[in-house]
């Protein structure tokens, strides 16, 4: 795991909603928990796996763009770090798309971006979801 102010670049893999790989090193994007793969949500009545539209839409978000990433601390032996494509924090468009939530603790600014989603119904905002927080404990 690198360490704390560590700047990583390059193209990445996307690896879920929130989870970046990087020249082989993991990275959670911080301040927000998106859906997790095999999670499914609720839209127009029917289930769908929203942990893979929302890996998807990372994937859009980094595809052929250079990503630049500082690692700023680790949980669970992941690193955690802000992550830039051409100058758009990928948390930030993450929320904005509705396809992340902010994570608890996070801030009033990831929770405003969260709730601008939702009120506009845009990704998983447009059915229903489960925090990944409580769809995770379900799974242990």
């Amino acid at each position: 795991m690198p360490p704390i102010g560590t700047i990583l670049f390059g193209i990445v893999l996307v690896i879920d909603g929130d989870t970046l790989l990087i020249d082989g090193d993991r990275l959670r994007l911080q301040g927000i928990d998106a859906p997790e793969l095999q999670q499914e949500c609720v839209r127009d009545e029917a289930k769908y796996d929203c942990g893979a539209e929302a890996a998807s839409y990372l994937r859009e978000l980094t595809a052929n763009r250079k990503i630049i990433c500082m690692v700023r601390s680790s949980e669970d032996d992941v690193a955690v770090a802000t992550c830039e494509g051409e100058g758009r924090n990928l948390a930030d468009a993450m929320l904005e798309g509705g396809w992340a939530f902010a994570a608890p603790k996070s801030g009033r600014r990831n929770a405003a971006l969260e709730q601008s989603a939702r009120e506009s119904r845009l990704g998983m905002w447009a059915g229903t979801v489960e925090a990944p927080w409580v769809w995770r404990m379900r799974q242990h």
